[in-house]
């Protein structure tokens, strides 16, 4: 009996939902979960119904309690969404190709991989563009938000190295020059620019201890 009156329930949220009575489609799909609480499908629906009605935090916290027991694409490519929503974009980034790795023709997941490649690319463009008229602090906070956008582009890691060496900031230039040689192999253009950028840091570094009479600090680099 329980189960026929869950299911009632169910059919008539996605009716009212497709009326566009979304607090009513919320409304009976918690009728529903009442009955069979554990019934992913009716758990998905009121996912659904709570991103219609804009509720993202809720919405987000049950997406993160499903995939704790289901690794669903779909599930991925909704929390992924909803983490783009919220800023958090490279934890978007690496949902959506969790996503293709489950099921590699979604194409939801696809359509946000190539946004967040637009996204990212664009930001470099105006990185460089920054870089060019002198505007180190800006560069830096574009090409920074490329790497949020896509962290495994090792060339966006370089850039930035590459600003922060020109800026001084020498340790957050090494820090980045090694990340970047860990996502290239050694035999790449990449990984070489990497090193060269790495041993011109150090020397820069060098150079500075010795002009400021660092002596000990000249010898360590």
């Amino acid at each position: 009996m329980e189960e026929r009156l869950a299911y009632i329930h169910y059919l008539y949220s996605q009716i009212l939902y497709d009326e566009h009575d979304h607090e009513g489609a919320l409304q009976h799909i918690n009728f529903a979960l009442h009955y069979r609480g554990n019934k992913f499908s009716y758990q998905c629906r009121k996912i659904t119904y709570l991103y219609a009605l804009k509720q993202h935090k809720v919405c987000l916290e049950l997406v993160e309690k499903l995939l704790q027991n289901h690794e669903e694409a779909e599930l991925y490519v909704l929390r992924a969404r909803l983490n783009k929503l919220f800023g958090y974009i490279t934890k978007c980034f690496y949902d959506v190709h969790k996503a293709l790795e489950l099921d590699p023709e979604n194409y939801q997941a696809s359509n946000i991989v190539e946004e967040l490649n637009k996204s990212a690319e664009d930001c470099r463009s105006v990185a460089v563009n920054q870089a060019l008229s002198g505007n180190l602090a800006e560069a830096i906070n574009k090409i920074t938000v490329s790497i949020d956008t896509n962290p495994t582009i090792a060339e966006y890691t370089v850039f930035r190295g590459t600003l922060l060496r020109q800026q001084g900031q020498y340790d957050e230039a090494i820090d980045d020059f090694m990340k970047a040689l860990t996502k290239v192999t050694e035999d790449s253009k990449t990984y070489q620019d990497a090193l060269r950028q790495l041993v011109l840091t150090y020397n820069d570094f060098a150079v500075e201890c010795y002009s400021k009479g660092y002596f000990e600090e000249q010898f360590l680099c």
